[in-house]
């Protein structure tokens, strides 16, 4: 198993925008196939700052979902809810 850890920076006054685009992925990403979880995460310090960690069979399957057409594409005239997202890869152990 993989984990994909990422990190959202919400623009000013899209968090509702925002939240929608994870909920979206959320519930194609459970269709897709591969997705063992997938946590989003708020954080105490910055509200403007939106985590998720997703656990994937393989990078593959991440892969398969974001090209495919389960995953919501933005429309080009559309404003991205987020200033900036940081992700990366890491391996997932057994849970302890």
């Amino acid at each position: 198993m993989i984990c994909r850890m990422s990190v959202h920076w919400v623009r000013e006054g899209m968090m509702k925008e925002a939240l929608e685009q994870l909920e979206s992925n959320a519930i194609s990403s459970r269709e897709s196939g591969g997705l063992v979880a997938r946590y989003h995460l708020v954080s105490e310090s910055n509200p403007l700052e939106l985590p998720v960690v997703t656990i994937w069979e393989s990078k593959e399957h991440f892969e398969k979902w974001l090209k495919g057409p389960l995953h919501k594409k933005r429309r080009p005239d559309q404003l991205n809810p987020f200033c900036k997202i940081v992700a990366d890869w890491y391996q997932a152990e057994k849970p302890v």
